[in-house]
């Protein structure tokens, strides 16, 4: 147990190593159908992964901000990016449904004692870390 804590690896986003983190994966619900946001190119796709470790960042340390005006424009910042995110998602997998879900989820993996009961099978979890719900009225 105290391995676990000095060590990060008790934690969901510290399982390789002392305070990695595993990358988030924003998912969204389109009709019932799982999505994710697409790139056109290599370069997109990793200043989006950039901004999703901010994120990460983030909800992982809300609240350990100086002042409470920080964390409450901090929190605007973040909600705003993730609503506009879902409406690009919404747009570019042609959702007809007047209610989207869009949730940011970490990887978890399963602690060395869940593994050892599972004899050796273990398997790994997206764990949602904030969700939110747009109606047809946000992204209009």
């Amino acid at each position: 147990m105290a391995y676990g804590r000095i060590s990060g690896t008790g934690s969901g986003y510290g399982f390789f190593a002392p305070n990695v983190k595993a990358n988030g994966l924003i998912l969204g619900d389109c009709d019932g159908t799982i999505i994710s946001p697409e790139f056109r190119s290599y370069e997109s796709s990793v200043r989006f992964n950039s901004l999703s470790s901010r994120v990460t960042d983030y909800l992982v340390d809300m609240g350990d901000s100086i002042s409470i005006e920080k964390q409450q424009m901090e929190a605007q910042y973040y909600d705003l990016l993730f609503k506009n995110i879902a409406v690009k998602m919404y747009g570019q997998h042609h959702c007809r449904s007047d209610t989207f879900y869009v949730s940011y989820n970490i990887l978890t993996f399963p602690t060395l004692a869940q593994f050892r009961q599972r004899k050796g099978v273990g398997e790994h979890k997206l764990r949602p870390v904030k969700e939110v719900k747009l109606t047809k009225l946000d992204y209009k």
